[in-house]
This record gives C-alpha cells, sequence and structure tokens, in this order.
C-alpha cells in the first residue's frame, strides 16, 4: 500500500520522510515551548493548546483569590522555594493532584517566571 502511495504521489522514500520530519518539527512541543534545563528538578507541562497550566481560581463567594499551577512532575517544593521570592509565602503544595496553590492573584507573575525558567 505504501509503494502505490509514493507511486501516486511520485514520491520517493527520502522526500517522505524529509517532508514528514519537517511536518513533525514545525508542530512539535519544542518549538513552541523551549526544553527544560538539566539544572532543574522539576517540570511544568503544557497543556493540550500549548499554554502554561496557570489558573486562576476564586473561592467562597469570590473573597478568597487563588492562583493555581498543574501539570507539575519533580520536585514540587523546589519550584515552591523557587516561587517564594516572586509570590510570597502564601504557598501550598497539593500532593495528591501536584498542584501548587498560591494565595493572591499572581498569573503575569508565575507565567513570566516559568517562560524564563525555560516551560
Amino acid at each position: 500500500m505504501i509503494s502505490l502511495f509514493k507511486k501516486s504521489l511520485n514520491l520517493n522514500a527520502t522526500t517522505h520522510l524529509v517532508k514528514h520530519s519537517i511536518f513533525a518539527r514545525a508542530f512539535s512541543s519544542s518549538t513552541l515551548a523551549p526544553s527544560i534545563t538539566p539544572a532543574l528538578s522539576y517540570y511544568v507541562e503544557r497543556s493540550t493548546f500549548r499554554s502554561l497550566p496557570v489558573y486562576t481560581e476564586f473561592r467562597n463567594n469570590n473573597t478568597r483569590k487563588l492562583t493555581l499551577i498543574r501539570k507539575i512532575t519533580g520536585n514540587i517544593d523546589q519550584l515552591k522555594a523557587d516561587l517564594e521570592p516572586i509570590v510570597g509565602p502564601d504557598i501550598k503544595i497539593n500532593k495528591n493532584t501536584n498542584t501548587v496553590i498560591i494565595k493572591g492573584i499572581f498569573l503575569r507573575e508565575v507565567r513570566e517566571f516559568l517562560t524564563k525558567k525555560g516551560f
């Protein structure tokens, strides 16, 4: 079946592989999100649409404002320590869901921090 496909498009195997690798590189997550630096002991995975998983949440009738970071793998305590100089000491970790919960709205600051770190 592959030979029929190549004959119908007049492609040889190398041209097909080159076009496929260009397509794969163009739409891979590494082009949209820089790769992780090996010095970091944690990783924040991007969402399906390649955005950072940083969200705001309002609880208790909009009186409690939170910033959430999801999709974290690795050493979450190190991420907390790295975020404390930026957002302050009001950071909690939910180890069951691998989520960092920050008291207050720090959406822009956290996204800038994660982008500078290479996520």
